[in-house]
């Protein structure tokens, strides 16, 4: 991997180097996880470098045999607008965007997905910004004293918990790969407001995963937004029995 004015020039990687890459963002940029060995020697994770969706679009970001592509799903119509399309990762001291050009006389939207240095997320649709109007800001982490590889990854989600008995609906989630870092994780979790019944109850859940493996969960409920609970939390995951 190469960084030129900024902009990363990932080589494709022949089957037998490595078949999948991920990327973190540090204070001092972009930076490269361990390589991953190749199927041979073990099932190699899906390489998702940022998850993010609203009300309207869920959009993944990941690494295909060196390349950043991207996953764009339109809630509303309910068609996958963009299925592994390839796109290009430029760095800077704030953070990296992922960007995909698109190609508008075929209808196929341009897609911008920003990741912060502070681990917020933002994405935009053919030029729209695509958060939502409300979040969640907050912190992870767990009592245990494990360091956790750069390539974990932190999933935290905003869930309509309000009927008993009843799975949880997600509203909204995010990932956030720990590139290095250590709990606390800070997130900063976006939601539509028009979603939210103050009748009802929400939480938000959080848990941890290396290579795929669930490592940490939350086993209590961290209750927001409605029925006078805060839209600041600090949420402690615990070991998962392995």
């Amino acid at each position: 991997m190469t960084i030129a004015n900024q902009q990363i020039t990932v080589p494709q990687l022949t089957q037998t180097e490595v078949i999948n890459r991920s990327f973190v963002v540090s204070p001092e940029g972009l930076s490269e996880l361990a390589q991953l060995p190749s199927p041979e020697r073990a099932e190699v994770p899906d390489g998702t470098v940022v998850f993010s969706q609203t009300s309207a679009y869920a959009v993944r970001v990941f690494t295909q045999t060196g390349q950043p592509r991207i996953n764009l799903f339109n809630k509303t119509t309910g068609r996958q607008e963009l299925n592994a399309a390839p796109a290009t990762a430029i760095t800077s001291t704030e953070g990296i965007v992922f960007n995909y050009a698109g190609f508008a006389p075929d209808g196929i939207p341009a897609v911008r997905v920003s990741v912060a240095s502070n681990g917020a997320q933002t994405f935009e649709v053919n030029g729209t910004v695509q958060t939502n109007s409300a979040s969640i800001t907050g912190t992870v982490s767990y009592l245990p004293r494990i360091a956790m590889p750069p390539n974990a990854i932190l999933e935290v989600t905003l869930v309509d918990v309000s009927r008993a008995g009843a799975p949880a609906i997600t509203l909204a989630s995010q990932g956030i790969i720990f590139g290095g870092r250590q709990v606390p994780i800070p997130f900063e979790l976006m939601y539509d407001p028009d979603q939210i019944d103050p009748r009802f109850s929400y939480a938000v859940q959080a848990r941890i995963l290396v290579e795929g493996q669930l490592r940490f969960i939350t086993t209590t409920r961290f209750p927001v937004i409605t029925q006078g609970h805060p839209t600041e939390v600090e949420i402690r995951v615990d070991p998962v029995s392995r």
